[in-house]
């Protein structure tokens, strides 16, 4: 029963595959549209006149895989979940799998598990003997984060009543690299994705800005997010990403973007 099973789900996505790219001729190309927000390094970031990134590495080999062009679009994070009407757009952008997000989209199998981070000028916060941040520091104060962001979502519901951070004040910016700019002056502390606070903290010297995981805050896994029911596309993203994670170019990508070997989940 068990083989059956596999066999009837290869069926399906070699069937959802030349569905996608065997009606094509290199010339008739369909048009992949990935909706990003550029401002979260190292999955997505400005290079030049490009945006480049673990993510668009992601985006870039799903396209090429399913024989499509890849049309970059980068909107307001908040904003990429609602553009995602037709069958040939995805969302790629250190996105969350969370359940009021999965009543909006669907998402695909999980392709990185994420920590939340606070970044903080040196020196204005202690760290425990795991080299953590008890979330207990960040009570009272100004948090900043990228709008829409888990981060967000977190600093927001434990900013309340015997939450984590409770009496905090959560101010929300385009991105992250923003917030971590305007600490000390709008803000005290940014909570944000371990990568990217670790990037800010090695591409900003000038701001002496430190970053450290935020101890008794759970992890949270990324995926990538279709419109409802798009299961043709849905079924070639997942065998295209298993593939991906099975061949180790995830792990190679992060590398190859962070500022800080990744870890191999």
């Amino acid at each position: 029963m068990k083989k059956a099973l596999v066999l009837l789900l290869i069926l399906i996505i070699a069937v959802s595959l030349f569905m996608f790219t065997g009606c094509k001729n290199q010339d008739e190309k369909g048009k992949l549209y990935v909706y990003t927000e550029s401002g979260f390094p190292p999955f997505e970031y400005p290079s030049g006149n490009d945006i480049v990134g673990v993510d668009i590495e992601i985006a870039k080999t799903i396209a090429d895989r399913l024989g499509m062009e890849l049309v970059v679009k980068d909107v307001n994070f908040e904003a990429i979940l609602a553009a995602l009407t037709d069958d040939n757009a995805i969302g790629l952008a250190g996105l969350t799998i969370t359940p009021d997000r999965e009543e909006e989209v669907d998402f695909s199998i999980p392709y990185f598990e994420a920590v939340q981070y606070v970044v903080y000028k040196e020196g204005t916060l202690t760290l425990d003997e795991n080299s953590m941040v008890s979330g207990a520091q960040l009570k009272n104060k100004v948090i900043g984060t990228q709008s829409g962001t888990t981060g967000d979502i977190i600093a927001d519901e434990e900013s309340a009543e015997g939450g984590l951070f409770e009496g905090a004040t959560v101010k929300g910016y385009d991105n992250a690299l923003i917030a971590a700019q305007d600490i000390g002056n709008g803000c005290e502390v940014v909570v944000i994705d371990r990568h990217t606070a670790l990037q800010i903290e090695a591409n900003n010297p000038n701001l002496n800005l430190k970053a450290n995981q935020i101890a008794q805050l759970d992890s949270e896994s990324y995926g990538i997010a279709v419109k409802k029911a798009n299961k043709k596309l849905l079924y070639a993203i997942n065998w295209i990403l298993q593939e991906l994670i099975e061949e180790g170019k995830i792990v190679e990508w992060f590398n190859e973007h962070s500022v800080s070997p990744a870890e191999e989940e």
